[in-house]
């Protein structure tokens, strides 16, 4: 889902979830995937909340720091070394793929 900026000038539907901009990752074009390192993002602990308040999806809001619009990942899964998580991966609808390492 993408909202573009004329609609979230105001956005109460993200209020309670985090915006991130896309000048915090780095973009694979050839994977179509945005990664970054948990440490980056401006959040305490997991990268992604409840989206919706009556959803069970969970994800984050991506902005796009050249147009402004939003574009909406949700999670898909951990990758996990031993007891550890080393990374969550998220997908958009449109099939933009976002890695959060967790170092």
């Amino acid at each position: 889902m993408i909202l573009n900026s004329r609609v979230t000038k105001n956005p109460s539907i993200i209020k309670n979830v985090d915006v991130y901009s896309t000048k915090l990752f780095i973009y694979d074009k050839k994977t179509k995937t945005f990664i970054t390192e948990v440490s980056d993002l401006p959040c305490k602990g997991k990268p992604f909340y409840q989206i919706f308040n009556d959803a069970c999806d969970y994800g984050f809001w991506m902005e796009s720091e050249r147009t402004g619009d939003l574009m909406l990942f949700l999670y898909e899964g951990a990758d996990k070394s031993s007891d550890e998580i080393v990374g969550w991966r998220l997908k958009s609808e449109e099939g933009f793929n976002a890695l959060v390492i967790n170092d």
